[in-house]
């Protein structure tokens, strides 16, 4: 069963590709002379790759071990549920910071002072490529909606 299942989820993913480069050449449209890209230009170009690299994953699954999945690899997921829940409470930034820390602090066992002023250019970084230059509008959560209104 296991030996089946490195073969079911390539395959899956060869079949979604196909979809969408189907869909995107005749649906949206690839290219136009006096135009140039159409819709459907990108979503076939991740398509074509998204086939390759599926093709590629196939002719490796044969020759690949069963993997191990240690429990320490769930700490990722839960960092990302930790974020999201976080973002609906103190807002985006906060719980990225929180988060960076947490995780250097505690999983990578880095100083106080370099999480901290790590996660702090981290999150400065973002504010002001996403949030000030392309003026992207992150939540704020239920606390910053009390503190700025």
């Amino acid at each position: 069963m296991r030996r089946l299942a490195k073969y079911v989820f390539p395959v899956c993913l060869i079949i979604i590709g196909i979809v969408f480069a189907v869909l995107g050449v005749f649906e949206f449209g690839f290219w136009d002379e006096a135009k140039g890209p159409m819709g459907g230009f990108y979503p076939t170009l991740v398509s074509i790759l998204l086939i390759a690299m599926s093709i590629v994953c196939l002719t490796l699954a044969r020759d690949d071990k069963d993997p191990k999945f240690p429990v320490q690899n769930l700490l990722v997921i839960l960092a990302v549920l930790a974020i999201f829940c976080c973002t609906f409470l103190i807002g985006m930034f906060p719980s990225i910071f929180l988060c960076l820390v947490i995780w250097l602090r505690k999983i990578e066992k880095y100083s106080w002072r370099f999480s901290v002023i790590f996660a702090l250019v981290t999150v400065l970084v973002f504010y002001g490529v996403f949030g000030k230059w392309l003026a992207i509008s992150f939540p704020n959560g239920l606390l910053g909606d009390l503190i700025f209104g």
